[in-house]
């Protein structure tokens, strides 16, 4: 349901900031690509060709998550592991406006995850079966806070 990327960058000796070609990372680099820093919880933006990378402290390290560009909204990171959600993502369908992502967490505990959404497409609502949700917007990024108030559930963003 889903291909994407994850880069780690582990600090053994003090990293400067840094230009990492994708084609190093066996990805394409003539395709588009939504970069998002795990640690900070951050969308880096889009990149193509090569990810700038910001510079390491002794001990400290950068886990970046790369997902291909869809001309459609798209998951691409949550806050439940490194792995960008290999393991409470279940799956992942668009199907006529709506993007529906199965959820699999542990009861009571909340998670972030964030959307890129083209720039074609508006949200206009956000709603989940088995999870308390809250969203916002930013840009082209939606983060949406989901409390498992069961252990499985169903998230749903609608497009315009």
């Amino acid at each position: 349901y889903r291909k994407w990327c994850v880069m780690g960058r582990f600090a053994i000796v003090p990293q400067m900031e840094s230009l990492i070609g994708l084609e190093s990372l066996g990805l394409n680099p003539e395709k588009s690509y939504v970069a998002f820093d795990f640690w900070r919880q951050k969308f880096l933006g889009i990149v193509s060709v090569k990810i700038k990378c910001r510079a390491l402290e002794l001990g400290h390290c950068q886990i970046i998550s790369l997902c291909e560009i869809e001309n459609y909204p798209q998951f691409i990171a949550s806050s439940r592991h490194v792995s960008m959600d290999n393991t409470s993502v279940m799956d992942q369908i668009w199907n006529e406006g709506i993007l529906s992502i199965k959820l699999k967490g542990v009861l009571g505990t909340k998670e972030n995850y964030w959307f890129y959404m083209p720039k074609s497409y508006d949200l206009c609502n956000v709603y989940g079966t088995g999870l308390k949700i809250n969203c916002e917007l930013q840009q082209h990024i939606a983060k949406v806070n989901v409390e498992f108030i069961n252990e499985s559930g169903v998230l749903k963003l609608c497009f315009n």
